[in-house]
């Protein structure tokens, strides 16, 4: 990929695609991660058939040891080989506290733990982007967070949230979690929150 913005624009394709189809309905958007910073973009683009968004763990800032060293390496890697397969220093095991949730991941051919310069420094841009324009976004909120997250900034995530202009956000931290509250051995706890809040929103 060139830009990150074809990520956003993928998605407010698929979006306007799917509203065509289906316009008596409310939509909810949900990312999590860095499709939690895909979705942030295109909310702060408008998102004019997106009800409300959850948020879950979004990339809005990174945890990882080694990203200073990685950082200063992708400026210049991205400009010389963009395509450069790296490894992305991303413990599956800190993702997730479901073991079987791991190892499914381990072997799923699908799977890599590899990312390429160009996408870094245009992730990390994105995230420039993200918190220069948070006052654009309106959209009701609901951030879904690990408290023990070892890849993003938990932190800088609920500052996010409660940065935005949303005329009405929820914040959730939950203790203990891994980075993929979804897949949590106690992600029912979650997926009730979600659905609770999508039923008051």
């Amino acid at each position: 990929m060139n830009s990150f913005s074809q990520y956003v624009e993928d998605l407010g394709q698929f979006v306007t695609h799917i509203w065509h189809q289906e316009k008596d309905k409310e939509f909810y958007l949900l990312g999590h991660s860095m499709g939690g910073l895909i979705a942030i973009g295109h909310l702060i683009e408008g998102a004019p058939y997106i009800h409300a968004a959850v948020l879950s763990s979004p990339l809005l800032g990174i945890k990882i040891t080694g990203a200073v060293l990685k950082r200063a390496m992708a400026q210049v890697l991205s400009k010389i080989i963009p395509s450069l397969g790296l490894y992305n220093e991303i413990d599956l095991g800190a993702a997730c506290r479901d073991q079987e949730i791991v190892r499914r991941t381990l072997k799923d051919p699908l799977v890599h733990q590899k990312i390429t310069p160009r996408l870094y420094t245009e992730m990390l841009r994105m995230i420039r982007y993200a918190w220069s324009n948070v006052t654009l976004i309106h959209h009701p909120l609901l951030l879904v967070q690990a408290g023990e997250d070892k890849i993003v900034d938990r932190d800088k995530a609920i500052a996010f949230v409660k940065s935005t202009s949303s005329r009405s956000h929820a914040i959730h931290v939950y203790d203990g979690f891994y980075h993929e509250v979804l897949n949590d051995i106690e992600r029912d706890k979650v997926l009730n929150d979600i659905h609770r809040w999508i039923t008051e929103a």
